[in-house]
């Protein structure tokens, strides 16, 4: 992020302050308030974009499913994913969640809640209709995904 090159202490302890702590506090607040009135683990599904390209290199997948050592979502949604023999789906692409996948990990895997990230490339979303094409797929494949006896229950590894 461009924004970001260059500051110094005080502006990096500000950004964290303003923006980090408490992003990372609202999604606490909002899981432990979801699993306080349910009685049930919660599951941490992370959505984002990624662009076509990256330095001057195409990326060829629609779609990515990102994920570290909890298979429990990840390795079901990649292959339903691939059901769609249209898509290219990346195991772990564009970017890679074993390296460095922080909400999830930390607000998934360190409770042990199910959790995966998924990255859409920006062009698939250019318009609200394929924004909610996506969203629908999405829906229809992590529907009985998240039903799942295994997908209910905390589990670390």
């Amino acid at each position: 992020m461009p924004g970001n090159h260059d500051l110094g202490r005080e502006h990096v302890r500000l950004r964290v302050a303003e923006y980090f702590y408490p992003y990372h506090g609202a999604i606490s607040t909002h899981l432990e308030r979801i699993e306080g009135a349910s009685r049930r683990v919660s599951a941490l599904i992370s959505i984002h974009s990624f662009t076509p390209a990256m330095d001057g290199r195409p990326r060829p997948w629609h779609v990515g499913v990102l994920w570290n050592k909890d298979p429990r979502l990840a390795v079901p949604l990649i292959a339903a994913l691939r059901e769609d023999g249209d898509l290219m789906v990346g195991d772990n692409q564009p970017y890679s969640g074993r390296e460095s996948n922080y909400t999830v990990d930390v607000h998934g895997g360190s409770y042990g809640r199910p959790h995966v990230s998924i990255e859409i490339r920006q062009d698939q979303l250019a318009s609200e209709t394929e924004a909610s094409q996506w969203g629908d797929r999405l829906a229809d494949v992590m529907a009985p995904l998240l039903g799942l006896p295994e997908n209910r229950l905390r589990r670390l590894y």
